[in-house]
């Protein structure tokens, strides 16, 4: 399955472990930017990509960001998200 994964908080990066140990394949990203998650790349075989790409040839997306930044966040990848019936 592919899997992507919004926020690499202790939330974040324990998924991000926990499915890639289940074979899965996991893109996270952070509002930092993606030169910090370099490490749980090396740790974990995930693949870091930037916020617009996060929710590109994913089956699922996990937000594991606080409560008060989904707002923002949803307006900010609304449009990139594939509409279509799966």
């Amino acid at each position: 399955m592919n899997i992507g994964i919004i926020g690499a908080g202790q939330i974040g990066a324990t998924l991000t472990a926990q499915y890639r140990n289940a074979g899965h394949t996991v893109r996270i990203t952070n509002a930092s930017g993606i030169k910090k998650l370099k490490s749980l790349e090396t740790a974990t075989g995930a693949t870091a990509v930037p916020l617009p790409e996060i929710v590109q040839d994913i089956d699922i997306l996990v937000i594991a960001v606080p409560f008060c930044a989904v707002p923002a966040l949803s307006q900010e990848i609304a449009d990139k998200i594939d509409k279509g019936q799966s």
